[in-house]
């Protein structure tokens, strides 16, 4: 069957970056930062003079996450060709409280997606694609509930599909305070998983020219406390996280988890995010600055990593993550799209001390991270650890 992968540890195309070499741990010379690196490691080693080459290249304590941080814009490696820090990287407490209380932009909202086509479900729904179905709903409206106990100002608007609607469940939905909003299906592509097909419905975002912004997220998130500051965030913006192990192998030491988006909706972005999904992996891309085909090969085939064994060039079940993900990787590869701290958008693969913890303002609960839960340091945020994976 198909091999399953989640979000920061799924496997994008990566573009080409110089050879790293090894290092002696005692060329490093702030050992609390070695030691940092160790534990973002865990028990793996097989990275190891990899991962210690480039922290010595780079800025080690870059790839030290916190709430605050920024990893991408702090410096921290990735094989993403460049990003910028948003106004909202590097806020202490007390400041990032003050980001919250300033107004968003007059049309912003929140969207999540309940789009649903039966023979776009997982395999593990095929033949109870209804399951699938109440699955998001149950996800939905459990985030609805935590929006609610966070007092988030944000209109939250759930996208569902327009030939395939329920309306007992979006009236569910609007009882506890979405809007709903129908949309066509966008279309997977050929080199699409079938574990995430659906995914690419979020492109339609774009789209919602009623909106200046939105801010996409995925429904098995949870908030921990107000984010309406997203409403004037930077766009695109999105969350780089401290890259899964295999990644080690492949030089990849910041990875961008694709659970949470901001956007800036328009027609002519709409228009050639859907050309370049149809253009993705020919032989040449769209250059966003040009409507014509121009001569970059941002899309053409490359290895993801030199590592014995994982050399591939397009997704084909085992190497590459084949979801919407992808498709954003490619689409912003030349617009150095902005960072969002690491507090809008964590994950339990994520590990930080118990106070950086209780900054997090989004909990993103991925199924395939469960094991790792017991890195949810925050009282509260355990609390609404909830998978729904039935």
């Amino acid at each position: 069957g198909t091999r399953r992968t989640y979000d920061a540890c799924s496997r994008p195309a990566m573009a080409g970056r110089p050879p790293v070499r090894a290092v002696d741990d005692a060329q490093f010379a702030d050992d609390a930062i070695q030691r940092k690196v160790e534990g973002l490691m865990g028990p793996h080693r097989k990275g190891r003079a990899k991962y210690l080459a480039a922290m010595q290249l780079g800025n080690a304590s870059a790839c030290v996450p916190s709430a605050s941080s920024c990893l991408c814009s702090d410096g921290c490696p990735t094989s993403w060709l460049g990003c910028r820090a948003s106004s909202l990287c590097g806020l202490g407490e007390n400041e990032s409280i003050a980001a919250m209380r300033k107004p968003a932009l007059r049309r912003a909202a929140l969207l999540l997606y309940l789009t649903f086509s039966p023979k776009f479900v997982r395999k593990a729904f095929l033949h109870q694609p209804k399951r699938a179905f109440d699955r998001e709903v149950s996800r939905v409206s459990h985030f609805l509930r935590s929006a609610r106990r966070v007092n988030t100002t944000l209109p939250i608007f759930v996208v569902v599909a327009a030939d395939h609607r329920d309306r007992a469940a979006e009236a569910a939905l609007e009882a506890l305070g979405a809007r709903v909003l129908p949309a066509p299906v966008v279309a997977p592509p050929r080199w699409a998983s079938p574990f995430h097909r659906l995914s690419f419905n979020r492109i339609s975002a774009l789209s919602f020219t009623q909106f200046d912004r939105v801010v996409v997220l995925d429904n098995d998130m949870v908030l921990g406390s107000n984010i309406d500051a997203l409403g004037h965030a930077e766009a695109p913006s999105l969350v780089w996280h401290p890259a899964c192990k295999w990644m080690l192998h492949c030089g990849e030491f910041a990875a961008v988890t694709g659970g949470l988006f901001v956007l800036a909706p328009s027609a002519a972005e709409h228009a050639r995010a859907l050309r370049h999904l149809d253009g993705m992996y020919a032989r040449y891309s769209i250059h966003p600055n040009d409507s014509k085909a121009a001569t970059n090969d941002v899309n053409a085939q490359r290895p993801v990593c030199d590592h014995p064994g994982r050399s591939r060039y397009r997704y084909d079940g085992s190497d590459q993550d084949g979801s919407d993900q992808e498709f954003w990787r490619s689409f912003y590869a030349f617009s150095r799209p902005y960072n969002l701290p690491i507090e809008f958008h964590a994950t339990s693969w994520v590990r930080m001390p118990r106070a950086e913890w209780e900054r997090v303002r989004v909990l993103h609960l991925i199924s395939g991270f469960r094991a790792y839960d017991k890195n949810i340091l925050s009282p509260t945020l355990r609390k609404l650890a909830r998978h729904f994976s039935k």
